[in-house]
């Protein structure tokens, strides 16, 4: 008796059919999710929402750095912030551009 899963076959992404060619533009996140379709909507909601959260908490370790007086440190976790503050902007960009279209 075998409590593998090994035998049960990998799910596959469920999309609305409305793409028929999957390029590295058009899927997000996971294995080939389409923008368009509800679940790569979802995982761009997800994205936009830890980046935020990256971007308190480097703000956040950014201030305290700041605070000891050790700059360079608070250096990389601004530009770190400001990272995940370009990723927020492009998730939302995304989200805004595949919503405009229906």
């Amino acid at each position: 008796m075998s409590t593998s899963n090994a035998a049960e076959p990998t799910p596959t992404p469920v999309t609305d059919g409305t793409t028929t060619t999957r390029t590295g533009r058009d899927a997000v996140g996971g294995p080939g999710w389409a923008v368009n379709s509800h679940d790569g909507q979802s995982t761009l909601k997800l994205h936009a929402g830890i980046s935020i959260m990256a971007v308190v908490l480097c703000l956040f370790v950014t201030w305290i750095f700041i605070h000891l007086g050790t700059i360079t440190p608070a250096i990389i976790f601004g530009v770190v912030a400001l990272i995940c503050l370009g990723i927020f902007v492009g998730c939302r960009a995304r989200l805004a551009k595949v919503r405009g279209k229906h």
